[in-house]
């Protein structure tokens, strides 16, 4: 055979086995490393215990398990076809047995070209088995990469979960197993840090309120004894009716100390109200109303939501179902909350603000009930009801709404032309509205920071959701967020990147836009 001839193929038949040799080992080990293997079939074949019982038992084997192409070869008529061989594609042609040929040259030819498209056959799975694997490789090392990630921000869960896909595609992966192990030392570490952290916030407490007691306590004495002061006055105006210089000189002075006094205390306050926020209660007024004059207005719809064609490099399952949304209009901020925008409203930056001094920087480090605080203040303020996008509502705004052109990114499939990201932010957020917008005119959907979304997170919502103005599962452990981050890779920046988080947890990549309904 010519691919014998070129080494190609290597064959092997039980005619070799050299005198000596443990002949039913040197069966077996051929057997078990054959790509094809012919069985050579009589009645004399059938009738051998060994043959039946043994060596087409476990050709079969392989062959089920796609390890080998199992080819009975059909010397002379006999029952084959009652065996469990009838289920193969038998050669010669149509199974006639080489005796029955009228020139067995031709039947030879015939089963060389049978085997040779087994060879052919075998060839192709080797090149799938290699591409699949190669995949499968690529898949293991993007999981692992967004594991690290997970846990260098200490966001457990989605460690655990990109761990457990790992460990998916390859049971026994080290590095998944000891990433597993990480989280739960530092899950461990984070929980007794933060019942430290929540015993000491209770000893403060505690503190300031026996403080405050004290003072309290302190201030009705000075009380009691001003207003015992203030009869003893009354006392003495009225006893020296012949004699009213004294206590009046005595009231002038006192007078003379009290009203400067007063005035710096007053003065004080100003101050120090003022020096507390950072601003003038103009400036935060401003500051609320850029709040307000940037909301834009986003047309209601049906879009299609989900892992659609021009996402689908890179989607998660958690992206899928793609399904059809339909959505009520509604307004959507401009841009993101801003550090100053938090200020204004709230009197203070986030007690462990990473980038603190760029006011027209988005927020950061606030975790979903954070926010919630800051919504419930800003709508006392200004008597309005904000809230956060849901996430269709956010999905459909970063897409463009009924104006969408169908990008990858928020108004581009060029990353770099708006969002900044890991490879473009030079480790930092970077001022809002810095990159272009997308066809809404909506700054920063993709990068900067993630964006908190209203709802509970869902890994299979999709496959369930209700068409109409969707609003994320009942109940859940992670709300959504949604557009990558400054420190992020480009597939996070996608409109139909799904990312979730603990709402207790403040990360330095997490911020938010406001959302406000008809």
């Amino acid at each position: 055979m010519p691919l014998h001839r070129d080494k190609e193929i290597k064959i092997w038949y039980d005619g070799e086995i050299v005198p000596g040799a443990v002949w039913e080992k040197e069966i077996n080990t051929h057997l078990y490393n054959a790509d094809v293997i012919l069985l050579l079939v009589s009645a004399n074949s059938l009738a051998s215990d060994y043959f039946y019982n043994k060596e087409v038992k476990d050709a079969l084997e392989r062959h089920e398990s796609n390890d080998a192409i199992v080819v009975p070869v059909i010397l002379r008529a006999c029952l084959w076809e009652q065996t469990p061989l009838k289920k193969l594609q038998a050669l010669p042609k149509d199974a006639k047995p080489i005796s029955g040929w009228k020139d067995e040259a031709d039947a030879y030819t015939n089963i060389a070209q049978g085997i040779i498209r087994s060879i052919n056959t075998i060839k192709e799975r080797r090149i799938e088995a290699q591409r699949l694997a190669a995949e499968r490789q690529a898949q293991i090392a993007k999981y692992l990469t967004l594991a690290k990630q997970a846990l260098a921000e200490k966001d457990y869960d989605s460690a655990i979960n990109w761990a457990n896909k790992v460990l998916q595609l390859d049971k026994g992966n080290t590095r998944a197993n000891q990433l597993k192990k990480d989280v739960a030392t530092q899950a461990t570490e984070e929980q007794k840090r933060r019942a430290q952290q929540e015993a000491i916030r209770l000893e403060e407490l505690r503190r300031k309120a026996e403080d405050e007691r004290q003072k309290e306590k302190k201030r009705q004495a000075q009380r009691r004894q001003a207003e015992k002061e203030a009869d003893g006055f009354y006392v003495v105006d009225k006893e020296e009716k012949n004699n009213n210089r004294k206590p009046k000189l005595f009231i002038r002075n006192t007078m003379f100390v009290l009203v400067p006094f007063i005035g710096i205390l007053a003065l004080f306050f100003v101050v120090k109200g003022f020096m507390a926020g950072g601003m003038s209660e103009a400036e935060k007024q401003k500051e609320i109303t850029k709040l307000i004059d940037n909301m834009v207005t986003v047309q209601g719809g049906t879009f299609k939501m989900g892992c659609t064609k021009e996402q689908e490099e890179g989607c998660y399952d958690s992206e899928k179902p793609v399904h059809s949304v339909t959505l009520s209009s509604y307004q959507i901020g401009k841009y993101e909350v801003t550090q100053a925008q938090w200020r204004a409203v709230m009197g203070s930056d986030p007690e462990k603000l990473k980038f603190k001094g760029c006011d027209k920087c988005p927020v950061e480090r606030v975790s979903w009930e954070d926010i919630q605080d800051f919504i419930k203040a800003l709508n006392k303020k200004t008597e309005k009801k904000f809230r956060l996008p849901t996430e269709a509502e956010w999905e459909f705004a970063a897409r463009g709404g009924t104006k969408s052109k169908g990008y990858k990114y928020a108004g581009s499939n060029d990353i770099g032309s708006v969002a900044w990201y890991g490879d473009n932010s030079a480790g930092k957020t970077h001022v809002v509205g810095g990159k272009k917008p997308n066809e809404l005119g909506l700054y920063d959907m993709s990068g900067n920071v993630y964006e908190w979304c209203s709802d509970w997170y869902g890994a299979d919502y999709y496959g369930s959701s209700p068409e109409d103005n969707p609003k994320g599962i009942t109940l859940g452990r992670s709300r959504v967020l949604r557009g990558g981050s400054w420190n992020g890779y480009p597939y996070f920046a996608r409109v139909a990147y799904r990312h979730f988080s603990n709402p207790y947890y403040r990360s330095l990549s997490y911020g938010f836009r406001l959302a406000y309904s008809y």
